[in-house]
């Protein structure tokens, strides 16, 4: 009697299940992965600290850096913060943000303006991305 139940069960039971019994375990983080990969959206506090910085970096070009010598140490500095955890990281906290920062970093040496222009154009970029609504601050010491 009981081999005739695993007949009628497994007659029942569609194909799929039967190949694959535990598909419902795998899907369930599977659903959840996307959440998950989500890119990291800068709170205003953060895209003013970025924008500080973008500024301070053309300050640095005025002052005689070279392009080279402030790419080196944005890609040194960026190695050194990844080796952080995600959540103590100044800024930086995924590729995105990465690819934000040394993309403006970069227009500052390629596309020279005044430091608070640029400082005004990273701001307005990184906040299209912002996650809240705070207040953002002016710049200090802006040109």
């Amino acid at each position: 009697m009981t081999a005739r139940k695993a007949l009628c069960a497994s007659i029942q039971t569609p194909p799929f299940e039967r190949r694959f019994p535990n598909w419902r375990a795998v899907l369930a983080p599977l659903l959840l992965l996307p959440a998950l990969c989500v890119a990291h959206a800068p709170s205003s506090q953060e895209c003013s600290e970025g924008a500080d910085f973008i500024r301070n970096a053309a300050l640095a070009r005025d002052h005689g850096m070279s392009e080279h010598q402030f790419m080196q140490r944005i890609h040194d500095d960026l190695e050194l913060i990844k080796s952080f955890p995600p959540e103590l990281r100044w800024f930086v906290q995924d590729e995105e943000d990465a690819q934000l920062l040394v993309s403006a970093a970069s227009a500052v040496f390629q596309q020279p303006k005044e430091a608070a222009a640029h400082h005004a154009d990273f701001l307005r970029t990184c906040i299209a991305r912002a996650d809240d609504d705070t207040p953002i601050t002016s710049p200090r010491n802006a040109i």
